[in-house]
């Protein structure tokens, strides 16, 4: 037992070693142990109803990497009703955020309670959105409906964001209101060109191109439109980056351009697996160069996606090299081993001595779950 379990069983509940106990749960990968400590914080009459909710929502994440959809559901269905009925619908809509919270419920067969409850946001939202509350209440609908395979109606949500935030006139309230989280400040990137940028470039990627590919559709034109907006965004942040330069004692202007650069190298990464994953392997390949050289390596996830996109060229060796870097969470939480078998082009090298160590590694930094 750590001093930490020790000091909590003796009654320490203070978030500071609540929030420690759980860091130290996820870098064993025990997200069961993790996600009842999150439970239990959340049942503490001393905490507001924010703090309850932000515990339960931790707990949500916890059981999202067990695939413990039944608990994710009960645990978000408790953390909606403790949002008081009289809080601004922008709030109602946070509980929403991140959007892969809807996509549990289709799970249980609960994907009409998850649009019905939008839809009467979206309702009492009317005419005041956010730019990134409005790409809340679309994408999560459209992801509820790739769990339900509905890819016709997945690509309706996007489109239907798209169009609106691109039609959105600067001078519209809408444009530069910040969305304000249960949780959080906000964030102020997410509003204006910046918001109506990567909001964009995440529809079109994660939600549109993918649901394409499933319809047997090319998605060129998607990607195409995703490069507009690209183009758009890194414009903004260049435009963003020489105003700081000018200014060198403005320490918010030089965070600004610092968020707006690794925003914009999170939407080629984005891109890059759109494109992979539609059989463009020197277009994914392009995108990641692009996010290297604005927000360093590729990290988590994509460093899969970026070997396989490798291998796909003929580069073993860069390939193999990549899949050796990685580390961290995507490794513990099982989602590396998982894309690690599911993607057909890593069949080549299964069996190479090297990737059939760092293989069995992946899988056992996962065996507590």
């Amino acid at each position: 037992m750590t001093n930490l379990e020790r000091a909590y069983l003796d009654g320490a509940r203070d978030d500071k070693t609540v929030k420690a106990l759980d860091r130290l749960y996820i870098k064993e990968g025990r997200w069961v142990d993790a996600a009842l400590l999150c439970e239990e914080a959340a049942d503490n009459p001393l905490r507001g109803w924010r703090q309850k909710v932000w515990y339960l929502k931790r707990a949500c994440a916890r059981y999202n990497s067990v695939k413990d959809m039944k608990s994710f559901v009960k645990c978000h269905r408790k953390a909606r009703s403790l949002v008081p009925d009289e809080v601004d619908a922008q709030l109602k809509l946070d509980i929403w955020c991140p959007t892969g919270v809807a996509t549990a419920y289709p799970h249980v067969g609960a994907a009409d309670e998850v649009l019905y409850e939008l839809s009467t946001i979206g309702e009492s939202i009317g005419e005041e959105w956010t730019v990134y509350g409005r790409f809340i209440f679309h994408f999560a609908r459209s992801l509820v409906y790739r769990e339900l395979e509905d890819w016709e109606m997945m690509i309706d949500e996007g489109r239907q964001f798209v169009v609106w935030v691109e039609a959105l006139s600067e001078a519209d309230g809408q444009f530069q209101r910040v969305h304000i989280h249960i949780d959080e400040d906000g964030w102020p990137e997410l509003a204006g060109e910046s918001g109506r940028c990567y909001c964009a470039c995440t529809v079109l990627t994660e939600g549109i191109a993918p649901a394409e590919r499933k319809l047997g559709r090319d998605s060129g034109n998607t990607l195409d439109d995703s490069d507009r907006w690209l183009t758009r965004y890194e414009k903004l942040y260049q435009s963003t980056q020489c105003e700081s330069d000018g200014n060198p004692n403005d320490q918010g202007l030089r965070v600004l351009a610092e968020t707006y650069k690794n925003r914009v190298a999170t939407c080629y990464g984005k891109a890059a697996v759109a494109a992979f994953e539609t059989g463009q392997t020197a277009r994914a390949l392009a995108y990641f160069q692009q996010s290297e050289r604005l927000g360093g390596r590729i990290d988590g996830i994509w460093q899969f996606y970026k070997a396989a996109a490798l291998l796909s060229d003929g580069q073993k060796s860069e390939a193999k090299t990549c899949l050796q870097e990685i580390s961290g969470s995507v490794v513990s939480d099982g989602r590396g081993s998982a894309i690690f078998d599911k993607l057909k082009e890593f069949d080549s090298i299964r069996n190479d001595p090297d990737i059939v160590d760092l293989a069995k590694h992946w899988k056992n930094r996962n065996v507590r779950l």
